[in-house]
């Protein structure tokens, strides 16, 4: 008498791997969410610091301050104060670096548009608002910024600066990198 094979042997080392794969590509999906297309909460007040850099020398200065960011939905508004020592015909001049903008979100990520102004102290080594030392309004200046918030929550920008139309400014590259300020 021979020994036969039950017929569905043969056939039950196929059945078992196609079964492990269905399983692997269930995990697989599973474990691979959908990207969100929410956008990142941004709304708050930003301390940040960096470098503006003069776009072809290694010309640069630092910079810093706040960047307050208002969200609705997919947009967001900014306004900012920045501080820095812009360079003068008689050296280094406290400045502000004032202004707003508008932008878009996507994921984590920021897109807009700035538009500045310098605000410059007359006196080198004095503050540009000091009690009766009228400041010099310096260029006014239209920037390009990409930034992205990160899983920390802390804020990354690039901003490509270029002088308003009619305005003398040699164009600059600034990027700033601050944290969200606690609500007081």
């Amino acid at each position: 008498m021979a020994l036969r094979t039950p017929y569905f042997l043969p056939t039950l080392p196929a059945l078992l791997v196609g079964l492990a794969l269905a399983a692997c590509s269930q995990e697989a999906d599973v474990a691979a969410p959908a990207p969100s297309a929410e956008p990142a909460q941004v709304s708050g007040m930003y301390k940040v610091k960096g470098t503006t850099v003069v776009v072809g020398t290694d010309h640069s200065r630092e910079i810093w301050g706040n960047v307050i960011l208002v969200q609705d939905g997919a947009s967001y508004t900014a306004t900012f104060d920045l501080e820095t020592n812009y360079p003068g015909p008689d050296g280094e001049v406290p400045a502000e670096v004032v202004g707003d903008g508008e932008g878009t979100i996507t994921g984590n990520t920021l897109d807009g548009t700035l538009r500045t102004q310098i605000v410059a102290s007359r006196v080198p080594g004095l503050d540009a608002h000091f009690i009766m030392v009228p400041p010099a309004f310096g260029v006014r200046v239209v920037s390009n910024a990409t930034g992205e918030v990160k899983p920390d929550g802390s804020l990354e920008l690039t901003i490509e600066n270029r002088g308003a139309e009619g305005e003398d400014y040699i164009p600059t590259r600034t990027v700033v990198k601050g944290v969200r300020t606690k609500d007081e």
